[in-house]
């Protein structure tokens, strides 16, 4: 990922840092951890996948337009490799202030979630392009099980992500009430789980230290 799209992935994540009870944080992330960041997850043979606008168009000169990332989301190791958790994942989802309720998040979950399991079927609608040999042949991990967790104030946020979840095969398996607090805010948790089709060792011992 360029200088540029990792510019607009940190701004994007600090939004819901420094305005939201969405991100744990406190205080914003830089560009370098925010690279960091990106490149475990890649570098592990894991999707991070970003939605980009093209209609950014630049202030030094209006005819060039400018690649600008509305969303992103990814997968990262639960606990790790080496664990009895290997093939379960956390999944974060995060879309631009300015382009919600456009299908973006739908978008992204998608194509992610044809990624991680081979017998889904891909809804499609928008333009995926990849330059690289990145996830070329999909991801370099086996993934049987993707957790995503919410953070939420009111039951009707969550009834809310709740039914647009479902629609992807995700369940509701937990609340944690109270779990944290920010902005003066208490914050509960819901966890919602998929469980892909992909075949696992599950007797195996990780061969990872």
């Amino acid at each position: 990922m360029d200088l540029e799209l990792i510019g607009s992935t940190q701004v994007l994540y600090n939004w819901y840092i420094e305005n939201t009870i969405f991100a744990h944080e406190f205080s914003a992330r830089t560009e370098e951890q925010i690279r960091d960041r990106v490149n475990a997850i890649t570098s592990a043979g894991l999707p991070f996948l970003v939605a980009v606008s093209l209609s950014r168009q630049s202030a030094s000169n209006p005819a060039c337009v400018k690649d600008w990332i509305i969303g992103y989301i990814s997968l990262d190791d639960y606990v790790g490799q080496s664990s009895m958790a290997r093939y379960t994942f956390e999944m974060k989802l995060y879309t631009h202030i300015g382009f919600r309720h456009q299908g973006i998040a739908k978008c992204l979950l998608d194509k992610l979630i044809e990624f991680a399991d081979t017998s889904y079927i891909a809804r499609g609608g928008y333009t995926y392009k990849n330059d690289t040999e990145y996830l070329k042949s999909g991801p370099g991990r086996v993934i049987k099980t993707i957790l995503l967790n919410v953070h939420h104030e009111s039951e009707s946020v969550i009834e809310f992500q709740d039914k647009c979840l479902h629609d992807f095969g995700f369940k509701r398996c937990a609340r944690m009430p109270g779990v944290g607090y920010k902005h003066g805010k208490k914050v509960d948790i819901s966890t919602f789980h998929y469980h892909t089709s992909e075949k696992i060792n599950a007797t195996g011992i990780p061969d990872v230290a």
